[in-house]
């Protein structure tokens, strides 16, 4: 049987079209630094309204993802992960009517939802509520009781916590004038 140049020419090209088409010509996926394929480019064709507000999120466009989360919530209006995202979204624009408001629908579809409960403690430390915060930490030890990433970064979130500011007109109390006076070491995060 013989081969010809031009099946071998033709079996190159027909090789070479995915990688030239998607623009990974000579690029690999498997080496340490790289160990997953690169992003396709974001259209209608390829990723759905959750998918695009989840890259969204990842890059830190929080605004342009909430429109894409709650087209997504139209077409599932139970999905927690999805009322997470947007609580977590509406959060981070400053928008905590909104973020409280979808947390809490979250947690009535899934009150086990760990992700939910970890978003909705460090909104509590955005809000200046220490106490609140410590309650949802308290839910992850009880959901998470081996640990989990969720209980860890509300964790480290309380841990880090330090108040917006302190309350108009009250002057703060040097930390060993308010240990002495209580009798008591002063607790972090509170005057």
């Amino acid at each position: 049987m013989r081969f010809c140049a031009s099946a071998a020419i033709a079996l190159v090209v027909f090789r070479a079209l995915p990688a030239l088409a998607f623009g990974t010509a000579g690029a690999t996926t498997d080496s340490s630094e790289n160990h997953r394929p690169p992003e396709m480019p974001m259209t209608s064709h390829t990723m759905n309204n959750y998918d695009i507000a989840l890259h969204l999120l990842r890059h830190k466009q929080y605004a342009e993802a909430i429109s894409h989360l709650e087209s997504a919530l139209a077409d599932k209006p139970g999905d927690a992960d999805i009322l997470n995202s947007l609580g977590y979204a509406k959060r981070m624009v400053g928008d905590y009517d909104g973020s409280l408001y979808y947390y809490q629908r979250a947690l009535a579809f899934a009150p086990s939802h760990v992700g939910v409960h970890e978003n909705l403690g460090e909104f509590y430390l955005a809000k200046d509520d220490l106490a609140s915060a410590r309650k949802e930490l308290e839910t992850l030890t009880t959901l998470c009781p081996s640990g989990c990433e969720e209980r860890e970064t509300l964790a480290a979130a309380i841990a880090n916590y330090k108040p917006a500011s302190p309350t108009p007109g009250a002057a703060p109390l040097p930390a060993a004038a308010s240990s002495a006076s209580s009798g008591q070491p002063s607790e972090p995060g509170k005057p």
